[in-house]
């Protein structure tokens, strides 16, 4: 028992300093992960917050501009297969998303140049990644007006399998209507592609000259079709 503690011991001893010397490499952690980010055309700011054998935490800001086109907490738990780490288990915390819609299309700034470089001519083995998204905020800009967005999500194994929406409002102005939101909300419960979807949309429309008409739409679907697998 005695030479089964010394070794225990010994083992300590070794791997505290293993140990604390990758707690020291958090800033080359963080300026290496930049510098690929810059590589890819994607200006960023990385504050790694600890960073061990099995757990990154980071703080991720993406975008050039004063307002960051997206940022957020992140903390990841690792397994290791080998000297090969991987994600077990992702982690995203009070995420800033902005986004702007021109009429046709929505982009996402740095955060959709990071998703195009991430992306393989060849196809790649379907995600095993589990995940959650807590108290996203996504502002959405566009001619008509703005919304802000509130959202939870979580992906088990590589599929979505809940979200929750909401807005508290906001105007939009389109052919010379305003349309007021008061309250919208939308959450969905599935798995991939599949889902279970309830919504409700509250507010006023208004046109000159002719009086407000309040808006009120409730909807559910209990299987709704969100995607489409590509093979």
């Amino acid at each position: 028992m005695k030479r089964a503690r010394l070794v225990l011991s010994l083992l300590a001893a070794v791997l505290a300093p293993i140990v604390i010397a990758v707690a020291a490499r958090a800033p080359l952690a963080s300026y290496l992960a930049e510098a690929w980010l810059a590589s890819k055309g994607v200006p960023s700011s990385i504050h790694v917050d600890e960073l061990s054998a099995d757990r990154v935490k980071a703080h991720l800001t993406l975008g050039a501009g004063l307002i960051p086109d997206f940022s957020g907490r992140v903390t990841l738990l690792l397994t290791w297969n080998g000297l090969t780490p991987g994600i077990a288990m992702a982690r995203i915390s009070e995420p800033r998303l902005v986004a702007t819609f021109d009429g046709k299309t929505i982009s996402i700034g740095a955060l959709g140049k990071l998703i195009d470089a991430l992306k393989s001519p060849t196809p790649s083995p379907p995600s095993t990644i589990s995940a959650t998204v807590e108290h996203a905020i996504v502002h959405i800009a566009a001619p008509q007006g703005s919304l802000d967005i509130a959202a939870d999500a979580e992906v088990r194994r590589g599929k979505l399998i809940a979200f929750d929406a909401s807005s508290r409002g906001g105007d939009l102005t389109a052919d010379g209507t305003r349309i007021t939101i008061t309250k919208a909300r939308l959450s969905g419960r599935g798995e991939g592609e599949i889902f279970a979807l309830q919504g409700a949309v509250n507010g006023a429309a208004a046109r000159a000259g002719f009086a407000a008409k309040q808006i009120a739409i409730r909807f559910a679907s209990p299987t709704m079709r969100l995607g489409q697998d590509k093979t």
